[in-house]
């Protein structure tokens, strides 16, 4: 404060005189400031702010603070600050006030000025500065549980071309799910590929992973969900059968026949590599065909139905194809040895009495294998005549009861067929 000292002078005569002299005692004692521990300052936002909203986002390690001492009491009186601001790009100090705006992804200088100053204060200043900066600092959130699988069915070709589609539903941001940029990768293979809306991919038949992150505009990455993309080929193989097939058996009556297999096409699985399976007439059951696969077959006639099966588990409509086995077997034929037979009589004979009297070498005999029966057996002739020295074409047919003129000459055809169900039909 502000003290009078008053001076008085005596002489020895006992003579006096005053005077006045003024103290004043001023509080020169320093500010005790304490700038902010934190200095540079990064508030998480979207937009502009406002000083008041910034300050209310600061910690306390962020602000500066300043008491100077009280001459008066006992407590440290606390000062508040003039607050003072520039863009970073800015070489001049405006006040900052409650209403000023800071503007989103701008850098701030902050000076906080501690002036001391009244009656009986020595007036004296002190200052704190910081940097403040508006800016989105919080990484997008990912709900993977919304991300929906993805099933997809080839038709022409195995493999499918897919327009991607952003997920719905399963990553957010706090300034807006507009705000952020979709990036993929396929089969956790390769760099991610930025999402356009356009992107396609090439996907083949069986399982195949979408691995999805998103960034904010400030670059702030998300962690990944995993979205499942299945190729499900569900057209079934076109088959074709075997052409239809006839077996002519020379010698036997059986033969263990390779039987050919049927064709398919597919979309997916080349054709050695699909399933067959066939049945013979008779069958319970389909039975898979491998290569060389043969089939002991006797005269008859036999249908197989095949289907087909692709590597995914389609199965084909069925075919039929037709295998005809044949008995082609020819005839054991022994013609007459002595062809010129003659006949001692006296008067005309019927065909049956002439061929009682035929010696063995005078008659023809044919066998013939019996598949059906599985035997050797005889094979009756049809028989012709004609007199000698006619045309062939006066063949006419011979029986029993057919009476041969006495001292004629006549030509005999013994005329051996061979026919009937699955038998070639032969003659000699």
């Amino acid at each position: 404060g502000v003290h009078t000292l008053t001076w008085r002078v005596k002489d020895e005569f006992n003579t006096s005189a005053t005077c006045d002299q003024t103290i004043t005692v001023l509080d020169s004692t320093k500010i005790d400031k304490s700038c902010p521990a934190e200095p540079s300052v990064t508030i998480n936002t979207c937009d502009d702010m406002t000083w008041s909203q910034v300050l209310a986002k600061m910690s306390d390690a962020q602000k500066a603070t300043a008491t100077r001492t009280n001459c008066e009491g006992a407590e440290a009186i606390v000062m508040d600050p003039a607050m003072f601001y520039k863009k970073q790009s800015a070489t001049k100090y405006e006040a900052l006030t409650d209403g000023s705006v800071f503007e989103y992804s701008e850098s701030y200088d902050i000076k906080w000025l501690f002036t001391k100053e009244g009656t009986n204060l020595a007036t004296m200043t002190d200052s704190c500065f910081s940097t403040v900066v508006l800016q989105d600092t919080a990484h997008p959130t990912v709900d993977c549980s919304k991300m929906s699988p993805i099933v997809l069915s080839p038709k022409q070709t195995c493999d499918t071309l897919y327009q991607l589609i952003k997920p719905v539903g399963v990553f957010d941001d706090n300034c807006g799910e507009g705000n952020l940029t979709y990036s993929y990768q396929v089969d956790g293979k390769g760099e991610y590929v930025a999402f356009n809306g356009l992107n396609k991919e090439t996907f083949t038949n069986g399982a195949h992973t979408l691995t999805w992150k998103v960034a904010d505009k400030e670059g702030n990455e998300s962690a990944t969900c995993v979205q499942d993309v299945t190729v499900k080929d569900e057209t079934s193989p076109v088959i074709t059968c075997p052409k239809d097939t006839t077996i002519q058996l020379l010698t036997s009556c059986e033969v263990d026949y390779a039987f050919p297999r049927a064709n398919a096409t597919d979309n997916c699985t080349a054709t050695d590599k699909m399933q067959y399976f066939y049945k013979f007439d008779g069958d319970a059951d389909y039975t898979l065909y491998a290569a060389g696969t043969s089939r002991e077959l006797g005269i008859n006639a036999y249908t197989i139905t095949w289907y087909a099966k692709d590597s995914t588990g389609n199965e084909s409509a069925t075919c039929t194809a037709n295998i005809v086995v044949k008995d082609s077997t020819g005839f054991n034929k022994v013609c007459p040895t002595h062809p010129a037979a003659i006949i001692d009589t006296c008067a005309d004979m019927t065909w049956g009495r002439v061929k009682a009297n035929l010696k063995a070498d005078e008659v023809a005999k044919v066998t013939r294998i019996n598949c059906k029966e599985n035997q050797v057996e005889d094979v009756d002739p049809q028989m012709f005549y004609k007199k000698e020295g006619e045309a062939d074409t006066k063949y006419v047919a011979l029986t029993d009861a057919t009476v041969l003129t006495y001292n004629q000459s006549y030509d005999i055809k013994w005329l051996f067929v061979k026919e009937g169900e699955n038998v070639s039909t032969m003659k000699d």
